[in-house]
């Protein structure tokens, strides 16, 4: 990727999402309003890392929030006349426990670490690589509010050999 496209900031993303909660598959356990920032969803392997803010408002919720985990997974997919075989893996992980407790509203913000040797994004005929950030908060004994988007991988690209 050239440094220029580097400079221009990706695609921020924002998603603000209110989530019913049901406590062990029919007791009802309020709400919650999430709302979810990323500031760029285009990385470059040795320069950024991934930022996500999570804005919780837990006031009408009558269950704590335990955990707020974002995980990034890689998907290959490769195909052939007769087949197509697709593996996906888990690059990278964070969790952070913030413990907002019932009534409760504040934020969260996690970076998460690129590893700096995978394969950037990359989409062939017959190959394709991409990747998926998946953002949850843990509601113990209710439906786990998530949230995915996509993320766009890319490699610097040096001139330094032409000069």
């Amino acid at each position: 990727m050239p440094l220029s496209q580097h400079d221009s900031g990706g695609a921020p993303l924002q998603e603000d999402r209110p989530y019913h909660l049901v406590y062990c598959c029919c007791c009802d356990s309020g709400s919650l309003l999430a709302k979810f920032h990323v500031k760029r969803t285009e990385v470059v392997t040795d320069k950024d890392n991934l930022q996500i803010i999570c804005e919780i408002d837990n006031t009408v919720g009558q269950k704590p929030i335990e955990k707020f985990k974002v995980e990034l997974f890689h998907t290959v997919t490769m195909r052939s006349l007769h087949h197509v075989k697709t593996v996906t893996e888990r690059v990278s992980k964070m969790t952070l426990r913030p413990l907002f407790g019932a009534g409760d509203n504040g934020s969260i913000a996690g970076i998460l670490n690129i590893p700096r040797n995978i394969q950037p994004t990359s989409q062939g005929f017959n190959c394709y690589s991409t990747y998926r950030c998946h953002v949850e908060l843990h509601v113990p004994r209710a439906g786990n509010p998530t949230f995915e988007f996509p993320v766009q991988i890319s490699e610097t690209v040096s001139y330094t050999h032409l000069t």
